[in-house]
């Protein structure tokens, strides 16, 4: 069964990073204008496309530093003496102090081993090796002792037992500068080799190797290693570097070291290891602040598209269903057995005492922990199966995530087995410190197989066959299973089981795009429907154009680019997708765009059910 989950998410991966389906009618790669100063120093303005990077294209989300998310899972799991220090995430830069040569972060974390798979982990995300092989960083070090960082690669364990690093990385004290490391070619490396696997699910950085060293990050590039080229030009005979002005915050970072340009003074420098943004840049004289020539350099990001509808948040709900929504009022609240709580504006609040203080009969079983529940109030004797996605909205008190000490959410349900109750509880979803949305596919056969079932005699069936053994009569949410000695403070917002989303066969079924530019800025976007993330373009979606008539009803029509429809939300596109014609089935939604630099394309999360 794993191996089969392996499969599926390597190729969900591979789809969600596509790109260059096709060649669009014109790109432009550099734009360039020049005028020369007093000095002969050319004042040059490039405007370029990002390079193909894995975390934008798989995960949607850079590695820019912009969010502790960029940083945060499984931190500081591996004792004290080891312990990043002084974190911040601040301005788009991560910064912190390393405890020993051990102290490390998880760029992409595998994913809670016991628990379901959900969110941006390696497990669903793997990394393609044969695609993405060129690693950057762009990092400050300070401490003169500190003479090498280093990175690994492993399977879907947090310590792996397939894994490998490249050594013989060297640092540069004091200094912003931009590592780079090619995983095809690089000469020293440990243990297993980048390409000698199909795909890796957990990439750590080891910033330095010494210890009591004060580092920051601006960013982390994994890319395809095609280069994204600025010719530069006029540059005398000599050996020189390259430096990057940011503004916020100021700081400067060597970009490249002691090149030398072609004897017709041009040289193409590569910034495909670059993140986007605009900077200034400034050729130098190597190991001087000699300033030759310096101009604008702007990196176009690539449109990353998120679907809000079809999304796991979107489709049927199961309470709604039933005219009750769990969104916390003290309707959705059967009780709460083993914490102390209330709700205020929406917000349910929990706080959970540790075992040690708890009354004896909140301790559970598995490892003499506190054991909460949050009975949620539902129909008697209904049918949940169908509904095939869990979501919360939570916050949990902490420094960082520590999902071993009891930092996770699981289900409990009670199923009527001819007469007989019967007792599930689902696989754990963890927890990290702050709000987050989460969201857990069940019909995922790992997700959605019990890890407990009693008593003996009851069927063990996964979410998707519940229906199998009979009606739902009791539901809760057990919210943490606190082993340590202080207390869990917990808000819940809401909670969601839903279904796919539904159109009748021949209707419109409006899709939803959430983008991170203004959509103005986007050329073009094309829709396709699939029911294999394999060929995302298996079909063009063909838009739902209203016809004139007295008994119409308005639809907003598809905009391939700014969404007039709703102005206010200018990072909004909308597509209403004509299903004539469309063969009864669920469907993912592909969006192919295009903004005049880089072309890219995604693929739903979450399925469309065509119904006849």
């Amino acid at each position: 069964m794993l191996v089969l989950i392996v499969r599926f998410t390597i190729i969900t991966a591979l789809i969600t990073g596509f790109l260059d389906i096709r060649p669009p009618a014109k790109e432009t790669h550099g734009e360039v204008s020049a005028s020369f100063g007093e000095n002969n120093t050319a004042l040059a303005s490039y405007t370029v496309s990002e390079g193909y990077d894995y975390a934008t294209r798989v995960l949607r989300d850079p590695w820019d530093m912009s969010e502790y998310t960029d940083i945060n899972q499984w931190l500081n799991h591996t004792g004290p003496e080891n312990y990043l220090l002084n974190i911040q995430v601040q301005d788009g830069i991560f910064s912190a102090y390393s405890s020993s040569g051990g102290s490390y972060f998880f760029a992409l974390y595998p994913g809670y081993e016991p628990g379901m798979n959900n969110g941006k982990i390696g497990r669903i995300l793997p990394i393609n090796s044969s695609l993405y092989s060129c690693f950057y960083l762009a990092m400050q070090v300070q401490n003169p002792a500190a003479a090498y960082y280093q990175f690994t690669w492993g399977d879907a364990s947090v310590v792996p037992s397939v894994w490998g690093m490249p050594y013989g990385l060297n640092l540069t004290n004091e200094i912003w500068k931009l590592y780079r490391v090619d995983l095809r070619t690089w000469p020293y490396i440990s243990g297993t080799m980048w390409t000698a696997r199909s795909a890796w699910q957990n990439l750590s950085v080891v910033p330095s190797l010494t210890g009591s060293t004060p580092f920051a990050i601006d960013w982390l590039r994994l890319t395809n290693c095609t280069p994204v080229y600025v010719n530069l030009s006029d540059l005398p005979a000599n050996i020189y570097d390259l430096w990057l002005e940011t503004t916020s915050p100021v700081h400067s970072i060597m970009a490249l070291e002691g090149f030398t340009p072609q004897p017709n003074g041009s040289y193409a420098w590569d910034v495909q290891g670059i993140q986007p943004g605009t900077y200034t840049y400034s050729v130098k004289l190597t190991g001087s602040s000699n300033t030759i020539q310096q101009g604008q350099l702007t990196i176009v990001p690539t449109t990353i598209m998120n679907f809000t509808q079809p999304s796991p948040l979107s489709g049927p709900d199961f309470a709604t269903s039933y005219s009750n929504p769990w969104d916390m009022d003290i309707s959705d609240i059967v009780r709460i057995d083993c914490a102390s709580w209330g709700i205020q504006n929406g917000i349910l609040s929990i706080e959970t005492l540790p075992p040690a203080t708890i009354d004896p009969a909140c301790i559970g079983d598995s490892a003499n922990e506190s054991d909460p529940r949050i009975f949620l109030n539902v129909p008697g004797f209904s049918y949940p199966s169908a509904f095939r996605y869990l979501s919360y909205s939570a916050n949990i008190d902490g420094v960082w995530s520590a999902i071993e000490v009891g930092m996770i959410v699981r289900m409990f349900w009670i199923l009527d087995y001819n007469g007989l109750p019967c007792y599930y509880v689902s696989r754990a979803i963890s927890l990290d410190v702050g709000w987050y949305t989460y969201s857990a596919d069940l019909y995922d056969p790992w997700n959605g197989y019990p890890e407990t079932v009693f008593p003996t005699g009851c069927p063990v069936e996964t979410w998707r066959d519940q229906d199998q053994v009979g009606p739902l009569i009791l539901y809760d949410i057990e919210p943490n299973e606190n082993v340590t000695d202080y207390t869990f403070y917990q808000d819940f917002d809401w909670f969601r089981l839903t279904m796919p989303d539904q159109v009748t066969q021949g209707q419109p079924f409006v899709v939803m795009l959430s983008i991170n530019k203004p959509a103005s800025q986007v050329r073009s976007v094309e829709y396709y429907y699939t029911n294999d993330l394999a060929q995302p373009m298996q079909h063009l979606a063909q838009r739902y154009i209203t016809q004139p008539g007295p008994y119409i009803t308005y639809l907003p029509l598809a905009l391939s680019t700014y969404n007039s429809a709703n102005p206010i939300s200018s990072n909004i596109i909308n597509f209403v997708w004509d299903t004539t014609g469309v063969s009864i089935g669920e469907y993912y939604i592909c969006a192919l765009a295009y903004d005049g630099y880089n072309q890219s394309l995604y693929c739903s999360e979450s399925l469309v059910k065509v119904n006849g």
